[in-house]
């Protein structure tokens, strides 16, 4: 008799969970219909076009003196900044290190992005090595796995590409330009030509070609986003900076034509753009 019981009990609480979840779910929808009064919205332009003008703060209290001063406004999705650097910075790393965009370029920024969050967050596995459980019971073991797995997977991809790029630049007699090359093809290049000691193996491109992606990706961006920060608390370097570029460029140039040096160099060099913090002044000695 209470063997019977089981799947009916089973069967209620599967029923009892569904009625909760379905009940959140609406609840959600409920919630989210629920908003403050605004103008009438065009369609994928929104508010936008109420708001423009020399002067938005005017537009906003005309339409506060209509709809309260709690109105809904569509005015578009905000900009991850912090997401667009590293994708540049991603992009300029890959194009240096295998020749062009990577297919995996999302993939590759969350996989260096996970290798970052482990290798500098606190967990009790750094404090008891020893102990092969807490790797295992902290997460960190599964998700280094994980992102090993797809780090793999990546780079077998980009070395097979160049090996075959190679290999068909045999088969027709000719060579890559010196211009041409990029870091994967001088690593394969010298595995070939070269007789050494200690090959040049696909885990050594691996290696080589994973620190160029974490220290070029992660720091470049932390730049530019320290950087742009500090320009926009001030808006006269910022101004200086915009003015030069402008007058750099005057649209005659194609940006593979231009001299960086040249047309960016007071930009870039010039040391009263960027306010830089210093960092805080503790003393290690005792008083």
């Amino acid at each position: 008799m209470a063997l019977q019981l089981v799947p009916l009990l089973m069967f209620l609480i599967f029923v009892f969970m569904l009625l909760n979840l379905l009940k959140t779910l609406f609840r959600k929808s409920k919630l989210a219909k629920r908003l403050p009064p605004g103008p009438f919205k065009l369609p994928i332009l929104g508010n936008l076009l109420q708001v423009t003008g020399a002067l938005p703060h005017r537009s906003l209290y005309n339409l506060s003196e209509i709809h309260g001063p709690l109105m809904h406004l569509q005015l578009g999705s905000p900009v991850n900044i912090s997401e667009k650097v590293s994708n540049i910075a991603n992009s300029i790393t890959c194009r240096s290190t295998i020749g062009k965009r990577c297919k995996y370029q999302h993939e590759l920024i969350e996989a260096t992005e996970n290798i970052a969050y482990w290798g500098a967050g606190f967990f009790m596995a750094d404090l008891f090595p020893s102990m092969l459980v807490f790797p295992v019971l902290s997460g960190m073991k599964p998700a280094l796995q994980k992102v090993r797995r797809e780090l793999d997977h990546i780079f077998d991809y980009i070395i097979n590409e160049h090996k075959e790029k190679l290999a068909t630049r045999k088969e027709q007699g000719t060579k890559l330009e010196a211009e041409e090359e990029d870091l994967v093809d001088i690593l394969l290049r010298i595995n070939d030509t070269l007789q050494l000691e200690f090959p040049v193996t696909s885990n050594d491109i691996q290696g080589i070609v994973l620190d160029m992606f974490t220290a070029g990706t992660d720091t470049s961006s932390a730049v530019l986003e320290w950087a742009m920060s500090e320009l926009m608390k001030k808006p006269s370097a910022m101004k200086k900076a915009q003015d030069e570029l402008r007058n750099a460029l005057k649209g005659k140039k194609s940006p593979a034509d231009l001299d960086m040096d040249e047309t960016f160099g007071a930009t870039t060099k010039r040391k009263n753009s960027l306010f830089l913090n210093a960092n805080p002044y503790i003393s290690t000695l005792e008083d």
